[in-house]
């Protein structure tokens, strides 16, 4: 049985189908040993590039892993002044306080 690709409806189908089913002028076929070669380089490609986006996904994910440590730690440091400042100003009032 000699199979053929409709390339309209990117489906594979027999010779029977062809005769009954999809007439030459409203479906162009063409046999699937001619479409294999093109079909398996454009899957290479875009596993090729599929390959690529993973790389720059996991880059990009490196990148802000390091950008949110540096943040944490840039909050962690304001929450220690403020609470020093906080606890240098109480220290002041309760001073103030006891004088009066």
């Amino acid at each position: 049985m000699l199979w053929l690709f409709l390339a309209c409806l990117q489906i594979l189908v027999c010779n029977d189908c062809v005769a009954e089913d999809h007439p030459q002028p409203l479906h162009q076929c063409e046999k699937i040993s001619d479409v294999e070669e093109k079909s398996a380089e454009e899957l290479k490609e875009l596993v090729k590039e599929s390959r690529d986006k993973i790389k720059y996904c996991e880059e990009a994910t490196s990148k802000l892993e390091n950008c949110l440590s540096e943040l944490q730690s840039q909050r962690d440091n304001a929450r220690s002044l403020i609470k020093e400042t906080f606890q240098s100003y109480k220290a002041i009032l309760e001073q103030i306080q006891v004088e009066n």
